[in-house]
């Protein structure tokens, strides 16, 4: 059939589930270079159907991306191409979400572009590492990471306005805008194109976070999770469950997933203030204070009315809904 990759799938039924093996085979080798069982319970909801196909898309896109920057490197690199160039990009982003990682994924991106300045890979993988180093604090500029993310989405948007990346990463730009009501419209136009996006689902979540739903939040999570349980993204998307569990006033549950969140080791350092209140409000007092002072070496200076004014800007719903955290920084030790 002339393709490089064959999925082949075989499927198990028993009284009360199903068990479905897909395995990704080399059709010129024949050799099997991804397997996933998937087990399908009887009391899962209707679409598991749905569900199951985006997690398989999921975990294949991501399991090609890394098959193919791997065959990129064994070719001729004289002259590489842009689409060998930004498909080694997007390998470095998704092995992990760490900032060397997009670090170097920008230096691939850049070169791509200048290779074809119209890659669409390459556009939509600049913009999304420029909005994400800003945006979990990695930046060293962020007023030009900014400026070379919106360049990018707006050229990715100019060469095909229904790219399902462009949009997404439009979404991050609004949030470090602080407009999440319409940051919430371009992850919502993102899942709408592609409804086995798992990360649009999760920044669904975060955005009714900062709109003050922290119910919505959990269950978009919780959705971006079942389509991609393995993502790069779990540490933050566990965070955002932490902080909804925080709004919600459940502080046991709160602890549990912001230190699910930590030890998946993305370097996101609010996280450990987030789990410092949980721990404070859970009645936890010695690991609250321990907490917070790693927080503080990793975000020397930070205060309390710092983290009150840079969330002000979310509108006066979500401030309401973040009184249990603020309250449990103070009860840490948080200087005013």
């Amino acid at each position: 059939m002339n393709v490089r990759y064959i999925l082949e799938g075989i499927v198990h039924e028993f009284s009360d589930q199903l068990r479905i093996n897909a395995l990704l085979v080399n059709a010129q080798s024949g050799n099997t270079v991804w397997a996933e069982r998937f087990d399908i319970g009887g009391d899962q909801n209707a679409h598991w159907q749905d569900e199951l196909i985006g997690r398989i898309a999921t975990s294949l896109n991501y399991k090609l991306t890394r098959l193919e920057s791997d065959r990129g490197r064994r070719m001729p690199t004289d002259n590489p191409e842009a689409i060998d160039l930004a498909t080694r990009a997007w390998a470095l982003v998704y092995a992990a979400k760490a900032p060397e990682n997009y670090q170097a994924a920008r230096v691939l991106f850049r070169r791509a572009l200048e290779s074809e300045p119209q890659s669409i890979k390459a556009l939509t993988g600049l913009g999304w590492t420029s909005a994400v180093m800003v945006l979990d604090g990695w930046s060293d500029d962020p007023s030009s990471d900014l400026a070379e993310s919106g360049d990018a989405v707006n050229r990715s948007l100019t060469v095909d306005s229904n790219n399902v990346v462009a949009h997404h990463v439009r979404g991050f730009l609004l949030r470090l805008q602080h407009r999440p009501e319409e940051a919430h419209d371009a992850f919502r136009i993102a899942t709408e194109l592609n409804p086995n996006f798992a990360p649009g689902h999760a920044q669904l979540g975060a955005t009714a976070l900062e709109l003050g739903q922290p119910t919505k939040a959990i269950d978009a999570v919780n959705r971006a999770m079942r389509l991609s349980p393995r993502d790069p993204s779990l540490g933050p998307w566990q965070a955002i469950i932490g902080r909804a569990r925080l709004q919600l006033e459940q502080y046991d549950e709160a602890v549990i997933w912001l230190k699910r969140s930590i030890e998946t080791g993305t370097p996101i350092h609010a996280t450990h203030a987030y789990l410092a209140s949980a721990l404070a409000l859970s009645g936890r007092l010695e690991e609250a204070r321990t907490r917070l002072d790693g927080f503080l070496a990793l975000r020397p200076g930070t205060t309390l009315a710092q983290i009150i004014e840079r969330d002000r800007r979310n509108g006066e719903k979500y401030m309401t809904q973040s009184k249990p955290i603020y309250e449990g920084l103070r009860i840490a030790g948080l200087p005013e």
